[in-house]
């Protein structure tokens, strides 16, 4: 998954415009936003985790890192609830040679 185009996914906006992922300040400010696609979506989100999300992931650069990953799991739990197509693309060819982007429209 690409983490900016899973942002959308989950009602975020895309980072870059009002908010940088690379920012504490910046991933703390989607919290919110994030947690409140869970309940919706009926998954629950354990409580180190929920904490985590409240504070952003932490200070640094590599904070980034487990933010992203939580977009795409988060993106890929909304294909896997029916909630977005999961976007294999018709021809043969890209689907085994060029590859494609699960959730990402063909």
């Amino acid at each position: 998954t690409y983490p900016a185009e899973a942002c959308t996914h989950l009602g975020l906006q895309p980072p870059g415009r009002l908010w940088r992922k690379t920012s504490q300040a910046g991933r703390k400010g989607q919290a919110e936003k994030l947690l409140q696609w869970a309940k919706k979506r009926g998954v629950r989100i354990g409580g180190s985790l929920i904490e985590t999300i409240e504070d952003g992931f932490g200070e640094g650069r590599s904070a980034e890192d487990p933010f992203d990953a939580l977009l795409g799991l988060l993106s890929m739990v909304d294909v896997s609830l029916g909630m977005r197509e999961e976007g294999m693309p018709h021809d043969y060819d890209l689907r085994v040679v060029e590859g494609w982007i699960l959730g990402q429209k063909p």
